[in-house]
């Protein structure tokens, strides 16, 4: 039986992304848990009720106290520090004042997909993530 204890939320409007997402999350690690919300105020409860290892979001979900930036603002105002990926086509640039934050990492949408697994496996070490053989070797 797997052991879960790694813990990521997914937080994205688009339930057909969150779903490709969530199921490359599965194929790619062993021993983690992936709990969903589809907008930053839904992640704002999870984060509540649950402890997150990482935290992988899309910027724009419609609901203007529930984007992206307010769920990274609502991690770093509660102390919890959780390593934050922001997808989203937005330009690099609107998210400057958060790129030399520790723990913040924007990847643009549509690549951002094949980039996301790597830039985790590029992580790993850092957020205790732990790889199997493979992924260990992606990052030498």
């Amino acid at each position: 039986m797997k052991r879960e204890n790694f813990r990521i939320l997914v937080c994205d409007d688009d339930h057909s992304l969150r779903e490709i997402i969530v199921n490359d999350l599965y194929r790619n690690f062993n021993n983690i848990q992936v709990i969903e919300c589809e907008n930053g105020i839904d992640g704002f409860s999870q984060t509540e009720a649950f402890r997150f290892d990482l935290i992988i979001s899309d910027y724009n979900m419609g609901i203007a106290a529930g984007d992206g930036i307010s769920l990274y603002k609502y991690d770093r105002s509660h102390s919890l520090n959780c390593p934050f990926i922001i997808l989203s086509g937005e330009p690099q640039d609107r998210f400057s004042p958060y790129l030399n934050n520790s723990g913040f990492l924007y990847l643009p949408k549509p690549s951002a997909l094949p980039d996301l697994i790597n830039e985790i496996i590029k992580l790993a070490p850092q957020i205790g993530l732990n790889l199997n053989e493979n992924d260990q070797k992606k990052i030498g």
